[in-house]
């Protein structure tokens, strides 16, 4: 387990589970260990050489500077494509600076303390640098 986390091999996830993942120099491929039901998309975010990186702080409405917040240009964390279906596939056009996974299922997520929907399962895969 402390090697994969070394290596940046695992996902985040509430409830999606991911059969297999591939990446090589061409494509980034991914198969979802589907449910019976359950419909899923997946969305491959990124961000293409030449946006800008720079930022400005978000301010609250006294003026005060919220400290996790940013504003980027809106070609940072772009949706580069979207696929619907247990595999999903995205053919790098050459001027990624990395590629993600996001993906999203019909099945309600369910807060197991407080039983209270929480929205839709989703999974996050790592990004993969270019």
């Amino acid at each position: 387990i402390v090697r994969a986390l070394q290596d940046g091999r695992f996902y985040a996830s509430t409830g999606v589970s991911i059969r297999s993942e591939t990446y090589d120099e061409e494509r980034m491929r991914i198969e979802i260990d589907a449910q019976p039901g359950v419909t899923y998309r997946t969305r491959f975010i990124g961000t293409r050489l030449g946006t800008p990186l720079d930022s400005e702080p978000v301010v609250d409405a006294q003026g005060d500077t919220v400290r996790t917040t940013r504003r980027y240009d809106e070609g940072v964390g772009e949706v580069l494509a979207e696929v619907e279906g247990v595999v999903a596939e995205y053919r790098y056009a050459g001027d990624e600076r990395y590629v993600r996974a996001q993906v999203t299922s019909s099945q309600p997520h369910v807060d197991p303390t407080t039983g209270k929907v929480l929205g839709v399962q989703q999974a996050w895969l790592q990004p993969v640098f270019r």
